[in-house]
């Protein structure tokens, strides 16, 4: 919000967050966390896997991409 009260463009190299999506100032220069989860999600769809364990280190960008996996997966996986 800041630079965007200034006016100014935010280029980010290396976030992934979904919610910078928000802003109309910032440039992400990465894979958002849910484009970068539906390519995971499609390569685990091709594999015959009956369950998958999703672990994280409980930091907000673990739990960020979690829910971002989750949301990419198929109903039922």
């Amino acid at each position: 919000p800041i630079y965007a009260r200034a006016g100014l463009p935010l280029f980010l190299p290396a976030a992934t967050s979904d919610r910078l999506s928000e802003f109309s100032n910032v440039f992400r220069l990465c894979d958002s966390d849910g484009s970068r989860c539906a390519w995971i999600a499609a390569w685990l769809g091709r594999r015959s896997y009956r369950k998958i364990s999703i672990k994280t280190d409980g930091s907000l960008h673990g739990e960020s991409v979690r829910k971002a996996l989750l949301g990419a997966m198929p109903p039922g996986r």
